[in-house]
C-alpha cells in the first residue's frame, strides 16, 4: 500500500512541484540529493521515488520527447511502453476506421491511451498493477481503472475499439517468445479481438508468420529504420501484410512513398506500402538473383518483415544480389523505402584486401554493414586499421555475398 500512497503523492502538486525543480540524473550525485530530500523532510519511499522520477524522465526522452518531463514511469512500464509516434500512429488507425472510442487492455504507463486522447478519441485504460495504473491516468489525462482486464470486460458493453499489447516479458524482465505464453496468450487476444469492431493487438516484431491470424491485417513498423513493432488489425481492412515507416528525426527527408495503397497518417509517416493480400501467415516465395549494378539497395526492415521484395523489385527494376539476401541492386531510384548505396568497388572479402582499398581512397571513417556472412564486423573494422589512414573521406564497407561468393562491397551512401 505504501508504494501506492508514495504514487499518489507523486502526482500530487506537492509532488509534481518537487520534481520540477529535480536536475538531470547523475548516479554520481544520487547520494548527496537523497540526503538533500531527506533532510527537507521526505521519507526514503518518497525520496527514492523521486530519484526514480528523474532518472526515468530521463531515459524516457528518446520515445517521449519533452513530454516526458511531464510524465510518471515504473522501470517495467517505460521499458515496455509505446513511442510516442508510433502511439500516435496507433491512434490514426482508429479514427480513420471511424472509432470514436478505444479500450486500452494492459494499457501500461498510458502511452497509447495518451495518444487516444491526443486525437480526439474517448479512451478507457485498463492495468492490472494499481502504482502503474495511477500513472497512467495521469499521464494519459483518462480514466483508467486498476484491474484485470476480464473482470472489467464482463461490465463493458461498449464494443467499438480495442487495443491489446500482450505482457511478452516475464517477472524478471525476460523476453517471452512464445506467443500462447504473453499475457494474455495470443489466442485469447485474438478471440477476444473479434468481439470488437475494430482490434489492434501489439506483436513482437519477430513473430513468426505462422502465428499470424488468417484474418488479420499485420502492420510491420519501423522508426528512422528501426523494426520496432507489428500490429494484427482487425476490422480496418482486408487480410494482408503491410510495412509503416516512420521517423522521428528533425528536418529527415526520405521523399515519398510510391505505396500501392496511400494512407493518411500523423506527421511522421514517411511511407506507407501494402505488400501482401490474402492470409498473412503465408511466407513469400524467394525471389530470383541476378548479377550486381551500379547501385545497391537496403529495404526498410518493416518491408522485408511484411514480406514486400517481389513488390519493390517489380515496381523499381531491382533483383537480390544473391539468393535468400534482402540486399537489392539495379540503376538508381530514389524511395524512402530503400537506403542507396553506390558502388564504388567488389573485393574479395579480406580485410587486408579491403584495408589496401580503402587507404589509398583516403578513407578515415567506415560505416560497416554485413548479410550473410558470419564475420564479426567490430572485428573487421579492428583489422582495417582505418586511423593510420591519410585523408578525410568516408565510405560504407558492406560484407555480404554476390551470387553466392563472398565479397566485400566499397560503397557511398547516398540515402537514409
Amino acid at each position: 500500500m505504501e508504494q501506492l500512497d508514495v504514487a499518489h503523492w507523486l502526482t500530487s502538486p506537492a509532488g509534481q512541484a518537487l520534481l520540477a525543480t529535480m536536475p538531470a540524473h547523475n548516479v554520481a550525485d544520487a547520494f548527496k540529493l537523497s540526503t538533500e530530500l531527506r533532510e527537507r523532510g521526505l521519507s526514503p519511499a518518497q525520496s527514492s521515488a523521486v530519484l526514480t522520477q528523474t532518472r526515468l524522465r530521463d531515459a524516457a526522452r528518446a520515445k517521449f520527447g519533452e513530454r516526458a518531463a511531464r510524465m510518471f514511469f515504473t522501470d517495467a512500464g517505460l521499458q515496455q511502453s509505446t513511442r510516442a509516434s508510433v502511439a500516435r500512429q496507433h491512434a490514426s488507425v482508429f479514427q480513420r476506421a471511424g472509432v470514436t472510442s478505444v479500450l486500452d487492455f494492459g494499457c501500461g504507463i498510458g502511452a497509447d491511451c495518451q495518444a487516444f486522447v491526443d486525437g480526439g478519441l474517448t479512451a478507457l485504460g485498463v492495468e492490472r498493477d494499481p502504482v502503474t495504473a495511477h500513472f497512467a491516468q495521469a499521464n494519459a489525462g483518462c480514466a483508467v481503472v486498476p484491474t484485470d482486464g476480464y473482470a472489467l470486460l464482463e461490465q463493458y458493453d461498449n464494443r467499438e475499439g480495442l487495443w491489446l499489447d500482450p505482457a511478452r516479458r516475464d517477472a524478471r524482465g525476460k523476453r517471452i517468445s512464445h506467443p500462447e505464453h504473453w499475457q494474455p496468450a495470443l489466442s485469447d487476444a485474438i478471440a477476444l479481438a473479434r468481439e470488437f469492431r475494430v482490434t489492434g493487438i501489439k506483436l513482437g516484431p519477430g513473430i513468426r508468420y505462422a502465428d499470424l491470424p488468417a484474418d488479420a491485417f499485420v502492420d510491420w513498423v519501423s522508426v528512422d529504420g528501426d523494426l520496432v513493432e507489428a500490429v494484427a488489425w482487425f476490422g480496418t481492412r482486408d487480410p494482408g501484410r503491410g510495412a509503416t515507416i516512420l521517423t522521428e528525426k528533425a528536418g529527415q527527408h526520405r521523399g515519398t512513398t510510391s505505396a500501392t495503397s496511400a494512407s493518411p497518417a500523423p506527421g511522421n509517416l514517411v511511407g506507407y506500402y501494402r505488400t501482401w493480400r490474402g492470409d498473412p501467415s503465408q511466407s513469400a516465395a524467394p525471389l530470383p538473383a541476378r548479377p550486381l549494378d551500379a547501385y545497391l539497395y537496403e529495404p526498410d526492415p518493416a518491408l522485408m518483415r511484411a514480406g514486400g521484395l517481389d513488390q519493390v523489385c517489380s515496381d523499381f527494376d531491382l533483383a537480390p544480389i544473391s539468393p535468400g539476401l534482402a540486399y537489392l541492386s539495379g540503376d538508381a531510384v530514389a524511395s524512402p523505402l530503400l537506403a542507396r548505396f553506390k558502388i564504388l568497388d567488389v573485393l574479395p572479402l579480406h580485410a587486408k584486401t579491403v584495408a589496401a582499398e580503402l587507404r589509398k581512397r583516403g578513407v578515415v571513417r567506415a560505416e560497416i554493414k554485413k548479410r550473410g556472412t558470419d564475420i564479426d564486423p567490430a572485428l573487421f573494422r579492428k583489422q582495417l586499421q582505418l586511423h593510420k589512414n591519410a585523408g578525410e573521406a568516408e565510405a560504407t564497407v558492406i560484407l555480404t555475398r554476390i551470387l553466392g561468393e563472398h565479397r566485400a562491397i566499397v560503397a557511398e551512401r547516398e540515402g537514409w
